[in-house]
């Protein structure tokens, strides 16, 4: 099992409690249109964290498939991969989510160290080809 595989499983775990939790913040079906309207209100004072809540889910999924490909050992990909996941962990923290910096903290770590693996040792390709 290599790094980048530990990154798309951290990344899975939290986009399947993410993804948990819409289904728990929208539950019961009936009520689901008038909590939306009301957590996306434009004077609700959380509207930020329920939008970056509802964006979280998408991203972690794309980090998480982007992870189990191998073209994610190529370093411009990797920058990219890390990239998206530093910024994810600083919305997190900005928004003070205990749960999701957690998450998101993980997997920047395994990212980063992931990245940091592939110069150290493979010269920036896959597998140490040239």
């Amino acid at each position: 099992m290599r790094l980048r595989h530990f990154a798309a499983i951290q990344y899975a775990i939290l986009a399947i409690y993410l993804w948990a939790s819409w289904l728990l913040i929208l539950s019961p079906p009936e009520r689901a249109i008038g909590q939306l309207e009301f957590m996306f209100a434009p004077t609700h004072e959380n509207r930020t964290f329920f939008i970056f809540l509802a964006i979280a889910p998408i991203i972690a999924t794309a980090l998480s498939i982007s992870f189990c490909f191998q073209t994610s050992n190529f370093v411009p990909l990797a920058n990219w991969l890390a990239a998206v996941a530093f910024v994810c962990f600083v919305v997190a923290v900005w928004q003070f989510d205990s749960s999701l910096i957690l998450g998101f903290g993980l997997g920047f770590a395994f990212a980063v160290y992931s990245r940091l693996r592939l110069t150290h040792h493979s010269s920036g390709t896959p597998n140490g080809a040239p």
